[in-house]
């Protein structure tokens, strides 16, 4: 029996997130351009369960650094998503840096 090798789900992990990261970067400049609402809200839950995935992804294959970034960017959303602040500017601005940061 063969031990289970990460690198060989680097190439899945890698397009994976490049999904999410575009659905988190579309999602946070529709918010910007959508008014409070129920359509509002339902961007903020897509754009959670992105971060949360490519949060649990990265962990799956150790990259922590990764995992940190989307785990901060989810908290945020979860904020956001439990109504207890509302998705303004400067934090949208701050999320998109988070995009280009695990784009990198």
């Amino acid at each position: 029996m063969s031990g289970i090798n990460l690198s060989d789900f680097i190439p899945e992990y890698l397009a994976e997130v490049r999904e999410h990261l575009i659905a988190l970067e579309r999602g946070l400049l529709a918010l910007e351009a959508t008014p409070e609402g129920e359509s509002r809200m339902q961007i903020i839950h897509t754009i959670f369960r992105a971060a949360h995935t490519i949060k649990g992804s990265s962990r799956m294959v150790g990259y922590e650094s990764v995992a940190r970034v989307a785990h901060a960017m989810e908290d945020v959303l979860g904020v956001w998503r439990a109504g207890r602040l509302a998705a303004d500017p400067a934090s949208i601005d701050g999320l998109l840096r988070g995009v280009d940061h695990l784009r990198r």
